[in-house]
């Protein structure tokens, strides 16, 4: 979270920042920073898609309201009403009811120099995993050019491979299929594809994977074998195979409720989702300027030992799992203020790791204070392999926005657990996060605490808090009198989706950035903003560059390039590097005419700028900004393009050669998509 100054309109929003202001305690850059071995590890970019949420804004909105976003299966994931009863057969299944996401089975292979032929066969899981790992280095602020080479590492948690199931189920049917299910690829294809050196691994540990990925990913950061490293996870239901499985291990709720804390919960809705963070330790982070939206103090795992069962969990371990993160990372527990809890919505899981908790906690006497705690399983189903990433996404939006978001179901509590004399309080409303102060009364970064737990006794857990930066005095006051957007993409259409994205944006959302990063003024928040898309996109081959002096005018241009592309438009300016100044771009080995190039930018001659950057020349951006400290910000990203690739299917029935074609394949490769996905795609 980035803040610059105390102007805002919302009283209530205005009194909890500007205390931040005043007395909180600043991020300090230490230039003369040693290795440490529990040195902060920053969090500067993150993205995701999640069960009816395509991008974190939705996500967020979807929390905030309160929205429990499991639904039935679609038919098209497996025909599930052959084998559903409401029944205790355990040779049927006893639920229906997941958290899913929308088009899975679209991709933009092109774009990652995949071809369509090639992309059939590859696990939905790989090619979802890569874009969102596209979204969240554009997220950090960085294109992929700028990092091409470097030693970044790739920590992905994957458990379930049900493309492979699909593919064994097709074989067995008369459809001989090859299709890529492997998990090592998940993370070796966006190595590959970035050209990354760093350590590329799949981690699965269960429920706790992207968690624990996340644990060694720090731990790799801290000994020097990556400078930088991408994590996440990802997890998809889409066979029968898995359904199956866990209803006869009961782990199914029966009545699709994920009730985390709350009572009559009887197991776990499964969910989908993806989604990524990028992080760097922290003095390497302050030295980049990089735009940091949380850091994490700590992380450990363990595992549960010998219990009463092969997946009961063990308060006792889970207790030093906290207390060890704890220790490690220099956090009092009465700094705690939040808690998101792997909490299942289990009769038994449920009171096991409140018992943990307390007993952490009780290793501090004195030191219980009040603590929310939730649970985004509650609104999303368990992500299983997923679920600490969409956990530590949850996290961070609610300390980008000071605000804690309702847990659902859990009206009526556990029995087996007593929340009432207890210092833990469920939270079941949306309301304001309160800070804490110390002993000289000032104010308190937000900390949270985030755990997952593996069916098979690996436990993870993390320590969050929210990073305030010093606030920037000296420019605050500093306008610029035009503003250059240079947008680009692969070809027309997906630069006019791309300008559709920004408009959206900036028309609603850009408010609430501007008020969560407390930017004095709109100016200021659109410097940063320009600059963002100047340094930190990819620069493809058709471009457009709107040139604008305020928010009304970049709303104006792009709505009337996107009613009329290829009109003219005053301040706005299109052109493809490939076909139209060929010429002009064999001047740019001159190195007297680059430096009429970069007087050209030091002396913001806007329309001279304009026509470089179309012409295909590299703009030294930061001439721009002289000695203003400008930052790179969260911004649309790139809007890929959505056709669906899908293994060719047949039904489980001998299909002739007379047959139509249409009937051989899989519902997701049939024209109208939208009818099984219930709802048309959106570039938004």
């Amino acid at each position: 979270m980035e803040i610059e100054s105390s102007n805002d309109t919302d009283s209530t929003y205005h009194d909890v920042r500007s205390d931040v202001i005043q007395d909180v305690f600043i991020h300090e850059p230490n230039n003369a920073q040693t290795y440490t071995q529990n040195e902060d590890i920053a969090i500067i970019g993150v993205g995701g898609k999640y069960p009816q949420a395509a991008n974190l804004s939705q996500f967020w909105e979807n929390l905030k309201l309160g929205n429990d976003c499991v639904t039935d299966m679609p038919k098209w994931r497996f025909d599930y009403e052959k084998f559903y009863r409401d029944t205790n057969d355990s040779s049927m299944l006893s639920a229906k009811w997941g958290g899913f996401l929308d088009d899975i089975d679209k991709f933009d292979p092109q774009f990652f120099n995949i071809s369509p032929k090639r992309a059939d066969l590859i696990d939905p899981q790989e090619r979802l995993f890569l874009e969102v790992a596209w979204e969240t280095v554009e997220s950090a602020g960085y294109n992929h050019e700028s990092l091409r080479g470097r030693s970044i590492g790739v920590f992905v948690g994957a458990l379930w491979q049900p493309y492979t199931a699909l593919a064994i189920e097709q074989t067995i049917n008369g459809n001989p299929q090859a299709a890529d299910g492997l998990l090592y690829n998940i993370p070796n294809r966006v190595s590959f594809f970035f050209d990354w050196s760093g350590p590329s691994l799949v981690i699965d540990t269960a429920c706790s994977s992207s968690l624990s990925a996340l644990h060694f990913a720090c731990e790799s950061l801290r000994q020097g074998d990556c400078e930088a490293a991408l994590v996440g996870g990802v997890n998809l239901s889409f066979s029968s195979d898995k359904y199956f499985w866990l209803a006869k291990n009961n782990f199914l709720s029966s009545d699709g409720k994920c009730r985390s804390f709350g009572a009559d919960g009887d197991g776990y809705v499964p969910g989908e989702g993806v989604g990524a963070v990028f992080i760097k330790k922290m003095s390497d982070a302050i030295r980049d300027g990089d735009s940091i939206c949380g850091v994490i103090k700590a992380t450990a795992v363990n595992h549960g030992g010998k219990t009463n069962g092969y997946t009961v969990p063990n308060p006792n371990r889970q207790a030093d799992l906290i207390f060890n993160a704890l220790n490690k990372s220099n956090i009092s527990p009465d700094q705690i203020d939040y808690i998101e809890a792997h909490g299942t919505g289990t009769s038994l899981g449920d009171p096991i790791e409140v018992a943990g908790i307390k007993k952490a906690f009780s290793k501090y006497p004195g030191k219980e204070n009040h603590c929310a705690i939730g649970s985004v399983k509650s609104n999303i189903g368990h992500l299983e392999a997923a679920a600490g990433i969409a956990g530590l996404t949850k996290i961070l939006l609610q300390m980008k926005h000071d605000m804690l978001v309702p847990s659902l179901h859990a009206d009526a509590f556990n029995p087996n657990i007593d929340f009432e004399n207890s210092f833990l309080a469920v939270q079941r409303e949306l309301s304001m996060w309160t800070r804490k102060r110390d002993e000289l009364g000032r104010v308190k970064p937000h900390c949270a605490m985030l755990s997952s737990f593996g069916a098979g006794g690996s436990n993870a857990h993390a320590i969050i808090e929210e990073y305030i930066p010093k606030l920037d005095t000296e420019h605050s006051n500093a306008e610029e009198s035009y503003f250059i957007f240079p947008i680009s993409a692969v070809n027309k259409e997906r630069l006019q989706a791309y300008a559709e994205k920004i408009l959206y944006f900036i028309e609603n959302y850009s408010v609430e950035e501007i008020r969560c990063k407390k930017y004095a003024n709109d100016s200021l928040y659109l410097r940063d903003l320009a600059y963002t898309f100047q340094v930190a996109r990819s620069q493809q081959n058709e471009r457009l560059i709107v040139i604008v002096k305020n928010f009304d005018e970049l709303k104006e241009s792009i709505r009337k390039y996107l009613l009329a592309p290829d009109q003219k438009i005053d301040g706005v300016y299109t052109a493809n590097v490939k076909t139209e100044q060929p010429a002009f771009r064999l001047l740019f080995a001159d190195t007297q005419l680059n430096q009429i190039f970069d007087a050209w930018v030091k002396g913001k001659n806007h329309t001279k700028i304009a026509g470089l950057w179309l012409s295909g020349m590299d703009v030294n951006w930061s001439l721009l900004y002289k000695e203003k400290q400008v930052k790179r910000i969260d911004a649309p990203t790139y809007p890929f393009k959505r056709e669906s690739y899908w293994m060719k299917q047949m039904t489980s029935q001998a299909v002739t050669h007379s047959e139509s074609k249409q009937s051989k394949l899989h519902p997701l490769l049939h024209k109208n998509t939208s009818a099984f996905f219930g709802q048309k795609y959106s570039s938004i």
